[in-house]
């Protein structure tokens, strides 16, 4: 088997093993960056992460997971704006993220962080509070009772093997 191909099985089993995934990420040019781009592309693959069935329709095998989004924008992209249609990675990250089995999407946005320093903090804010009023959701099983209990603050992500 190529190095290659033992690296892809080692992230694809790393992605698979987790319950909750977080992504942050900026808008870029109404997308997301090519490095978000490329990791998707690389996670997204038939046999792994999806298959076929008998109908030759694809079937997401990522399922009873979570997803929490962060994502910032310099502009105000929110409902009611002019432009606020062009919340192209949204639309993207909930579509193909789904297209894998991961319905249970939530979505953290601070935006607008470009146009002054009083809008960038009150956009950190807002988000900080969306944030935290996720926890109980993001600790609670999919489909389960969001009630669960905060976890402590203390609390730290144990480090990645590599």
């Amino acid at each position: 088997m190529d190095l290659a191909w033992r690296e892809f099985l080692r992230n694809d089993a790393h992605f698979l093993d987790a319950d909750l995934y977080v992504i942050s990420s900026p808008m870029w040019n109404f997308s997301v960056p090519y490095a978000l781009k490329y990791y998707i592309d690389a996670v997204v693959q038939p046999g792994y992460t999806f298959r076929y069935d008998e109908q030759g329709r694809a079937v997401g095998t990522v399922e009873g997971k979570k997803m929490l989004c962060v994502t910032s924008r310099g502009g105000d992209y929110s409902p009611g704006h002019a432009i606020s249609l062009v919340r192209l990675p949204r639309a993207y990250l909930r579509a193909i993220f789904g297209f894998i089995g991961i319905i249970d999407v939530e979505f953290v946005n601070a935006q607008p962080m470009d146009i002054t320093p009083e809008l960038r903090e009150q956009a950190m804010g807002a988000a900080t509070e969306r944030a935290r009023a996720l926890v109980p959701w993001a600790l609670s099983p999919v489909g389960g009772d969001s009630q669960a209990t905060p976890s402590p603050p203390d609390l730290k992500p144990e480090p990645l093997d590599r």
